[in-house]
């Protein structure tokens, strides 16, 4: 977790949950005292439910909440760059 006093995205889990760094929208920290087993929670702020980073255990996602999408396919090349191309 990078030291900062605003809220920033993440990214999205598997479940479709957001993933927010440990500040809330006022740049508040985010404790373990306020979150689930899951590592997540609703801030009541019409955005609904979403997974906290910060530096306390588990860290990042104790669990998923949702349901996690079991058809996700890889989109990368043998190189493991995706869209990768020769430009000879």
């Amino acid at each position: 977790v990078t030291e900062t006093t605003a809220q920033q995205l993440y990214g999205v889990a598997l479940d479709g949950f957001p993933i927010y760094n440990d500040r809330d929208a006022s740049g508040g920290v985010i404790g373990n005292d306020k979150l689930d087993d899951c590592h997540g929670y609703d801030a009541g702020d019409g955005k609904g439910y979403r997974y906290i980073v910060n530096s306390e255990f588990p860290y990042i996602i104790g669990c998923f909440k949702g349901t996690p999408r079991s058809n996700i396919k890889c989109h990368c090349d043998a190189s493991g760059v995706s869209g990768a191309s020769d430009a000879s």
